[in-house]
């Protein structure tokens, strides 16, 4: 499937405007650098008076370009700014009052820079490049742009309408994929996003900086002195919750997996009564959470529902996804 279509290149560099735009619609709110810096003095640059001298940049033009340079600097080279090291990390529970250890949300706070540089490479450019030349696969309803999560459980709920007024079986598998962020190989979606138009060079850096990063804890008293991070042995796998690229990769492999469910599974499928319109799809996806079909419409029609052809179908689709699922890095 990697081989199949090749995107043209995006341009990696980065302007002071992209600089700017990205951090006025951040939202001030947001926690962000490990190193104190809090998203309110870039929100305060922003709004820096201009220069008296129209031969000198006031603060703010002259911070936000160099930014701009030191972000364009990382992605043409693809080597992450030393200081992109440590990543705080924020342990909060899943559910108020469950402390099990399984029960715990990690959230990774990187500098904010860095996960700008990401979130307008990765989160936006080659998001929308990609979505422009439809090369992502229409059954995942997470992330892509236009797309809304009202709209795939209506489609879910007229499928079954469906099956109901033309009185047929159909076979549907819903799951959920357990940690998806935290679990996705950066090999396997570096690949997808080189296919899909991103230069070697930004996608070396987001493996250079995750290799390189040391996760230490955030507490009331500051971050811990003691961290994890990759080693030889142990490599750790995904951007973590709180990235801002976390969304797109994982729009990358999971649409990579869904343009393969054709080879191993049989799709559910409906047509109109003088076979002049046909619909069919695999499975229904909203980020992490998916739903897999499978029918045998016209035997269905004709002979009535085959109850144990269609276990089957489902069975093998199930299982088809599951084994997908680990080949990103996931799981059921």
């Amino acid at each position: 499937v990697l081989r199949t279509r090749q995107l043209p290149p995006l341009d990696v560099t980065l302007s002071i405007n992209d600089v700017r735009r990205g951090y006025k619609v951040w939202k001030e709110s947001t926690s962000t650098s490990p190193n104190g810096i809090h998203l309110g003095h870039q929100k305060t640059l922003l709004a820096a008076p201009p220069s008296d001298d129209p031969d000198l940049d006031d603060i703010g033009t002259s911070y936000f370009r160099a930014v701009a340079k030191q972000l364009t600097v990382a992605a043409v080279t693809g080597q992450p700014l030393s200081r992109w090291t440590d990543i705080a990390t924020t342990v909060i529970p899943k559910s108020e009052g469950d402390d099990r250890i399984e029960k715990q949300r990690m959230l990774q706070i990187p500098a904010s820079d860095a996960n700008l540089c990401f979130g307008l490479l990765w989160g936006r450019r080659l998001l929308y490049h990609a979505t422009d030349h439809k090369a992502l696969n229409h059954e995942q309803w997470g992330t892509q742009p236009g797309k809304s999560a009202q709209e795939v459980i209506l489609l879910k709920h007229f499928t079954y309408n469906m099956a109901h007024l033309t009185q047929t079986g159909l076979g549907s598998f819903d799951n959920d994929a357990k940690s998806c962020y935290d679990r996705i190989v950066i090999t396997l979606a570096n690949l997808r996003a080189h296919q899909l138009g991103l230069p070697l060079s930004a996608c070396s850096l987001l493996e250079k900086f995750l290799s390189k990063a040391k996760y230490r804890l955030r507490t009331g008293l500051g971050l811990s002195s003691a961290f994890y991070s990759t080693s030889d042995g142990s490599y750790l796998h995904g951007p973590g919750q709180r990235s801002r690229e976390g969304p797109c990769l994982w729009l990358l492999v999971s649409t990579l997996a869904m343009d393969s469910m054709a080879y191993g599974a049989r799709p559910i499928q409906f047509e109109d009564p003088v076979s002049s319109c046909h619909g069919s799809r695999f499975m229904d996806g909203y980020v992490d959470d998916t739903t897999v079909w499978t029918n045998s419409f016209r035997r269905s029609l004709s002979t009535g529902d085959d109850v144990p052809l269609i276990v089957s179908q489902l069975q093998r689709a199930a299982q088809w996804w599951e084994e997908l699922l680990l080949v990103t890095g996931g799981a059921l």
